[in-house]
This record gives C-alpha cells, sequence and structure tokens, in this order.
C-alpha cells in the first residue's frame, strides 16, 4: 500500500478532477474549458480559465474570426499548428480543427456540450447558472455544489464527456512538449498542478480514463484532496475507499509518478 501514496498529495491536489482535461465534476480541479466556437464566447478579456482552484489557462479555439487569447493578452508560441503553446490559440484551433475533428463536431453538433462551455466561461465571470433540479448529482455520483458543478449537472453526463473527449484530443495531439510545464513537472513551481493535470493525460491517458471514470477512484481522491499532506489521514482514505478505487488510483499514480514528475 505504501507504494500508492508517493507523490499522493501531488496527485490528489492536482487531479481534484472535475477530467481533464477530464473534470469528475467536484469542483476542486483543474480541467481546461475548451472554446469550440460553436457557442456564445462569455469572455472576451476573461474566459474561464479552469473549473477549479487550480491556475491552468483556458484554451479558447476562438470563433473564427478573431483570435481570443482567453486573457486579453496577445498569443504566444508556436510556429506549426502540431507543437502549440499552450497559451496560442490560433494554433489550437487550427491544430483541433485537423486533429480533432470527430471530437470537436461531436460537441458543436451537441447542444449541451456547447451550452456547457459557455456556462462554464459564464462561471469565471460570475454569472450563476440555475441550480439542478432536486436528485440530479453530477457524472461521478456527487451532490453539485459549486457554480461549475451546476453546469456539469445541467449538461449531463453525455454532453460532459463529450467536451472532455474534445479536450483531451487537443491536449494529447496539439501542445507542445515543454519539459516543466506539460512534462517533467517539479514539483514547488508555479506550474506544478498544471504541468501534472496535461501530462496525466497525455501520457496515463489509459489510466487516467479508468480513474476518473470510476465514482470508487474518485471518491478515493475527493478524500485525498482534503487531507493537505497528511499521511494517517492519507491511509484513513485508503481504508474508508473500496479496493476497486484504491487499485485504479494506485494505477493512475504510479503512471504520473513515472512518467510526468520529475526525478
Amino acid at each position: 500500500m505504501k507504494r500508492m501514496w508517493i507523490g499522493a498529495l501531488a496527485l490528489s491536489m492536482a487531479m481534484a478532477l472535475t477530467g481533464c482535461g477530464s473534470d469528475n465534476g467536484n469542483g476542486g480541479g483543474a480541467a481546461v474549458v475548451t472554446d469550440t466556437g460553436s457557442a456564445t464566447d462569455a469572455g472576451g478579456d476573461k474566459d474561464a480559465g479552469t473549473t477549479g482552484g487550480d491556475t491552468t489557462a483556458s484554451t479558447d479555439t476562438g470563433n473564427g474570426a478573431t483570435t481570443d487569447t482567453g486573457s486579453g493578452t496577445a498569443d504566444t508560441g508556436s510556429t506549426t499548428d502540431d507543437k502549440c503553446a499552450q497559451t496560442d490559440n490560433a494554433c489550437l484551433q487550427s491544430c483541433g480543427t485537423k486533429k480533432c475533428a470527430t471530437e470537436m463536431a461531436g460537441c458543436n453538433s451537441d447542444k449541451g456540450c456547447s451550452g456547457l462551455i459557455t456556462c462554464l466561461n459564464g462561471c469565471a465571470q460570475g454569472i450563476t447558472p440555475a441550480k439542478p433540479a432536486d436528485g440530479v448529482m453530477l457524472p461521478n455520483g456527487n451532490t453539485p455544489t459549486t457554480c461549475n458543478d451546476f453546469c456539469i449537472a445541467n449538461a449531463g453526463k453525455t454532453s460532459y464527456d463529450k467536451l472532455g473527449e474534445m479536450q483531451i484530443c487537443i491536449q494529447g495531439k496539439c501542445i507542445k512538449d515543454v519539459p516543466g510545464k506539460t512534462s517533467n513537472c517539479v514539483q514547488g513551481t508555479p506550474d506544478y498542478n498544471s504541468c501534472i493535470s496535461t501530462c496525466a493525460v497525455t501520457k496515463c491517458k489509459t489510466e487516467y480514463d479508468t480513474c476518473t471514470g470510476s465514482k470508487d477512484c474518485n471518491d478515493l481522491i475527493t478524500c485525498l484532496t482534503g487531507c493537505n499532506g497528511n499521511q494517517a489521514c492519507q491511509q484513513g482514505c485508503a481504508t474508508k475507499g473500496t479496493q476497486k478505487g484504491v487499485s485504479e488510483y494506485q494505477s493512475m499514480a504510479g503512471c504520473v509518478q513515472s512518467n510526468c514528475i520529475a526525478q
């Protein structure tokens, strides 16, 4: 069991998901909001950077008419559309159109998915959506409590999954690998949480998808997030959790530890 807790806090804090790039809907993580251009973009100068508490910049692929950086500043970074800097939205738009056409079309054609993007962008600007009807839960089975949670619960699991598929595709196929920012993540640096999130969905996608799609694993992550590094608390989470959740988390944690964290 001890091996599971190597880097456990790093993972639980960086990946208290919402995906992802895949968000489990508990309102605590670093999922990137990707604007496909099908929905009204609520953030000309302030798009929805993250659906949680981290500071990952949003990936706004624009609407084809103007270059919306998501931050009010000029895009920077890449020179080719398969080596995009995370802030280069024109590059991400071009690459996403070519390499993630199926995923983008899936979200664009789904009213719930495009509406979810608008709703999440609205949360970043203080616009609270309608509270979900009684009994409507998040995809991971948790009760929605935050603005982002309301958006996700209202959209439904199918639309939420389509957004996640598009985000993960763009992250995996279009973002340039920059050590310390997308891989080889250095603990204690400002980019660490964002780096872990990006690396996890690109280099550990199978393990990531299994964990984030599992209520047992998500419940364990939620518990770990509240431990603030306390090992006794972490062990208590494992004891309270199911063996299935522990095994799924251990697989994901081991992959990220081996492939994403600077040694």
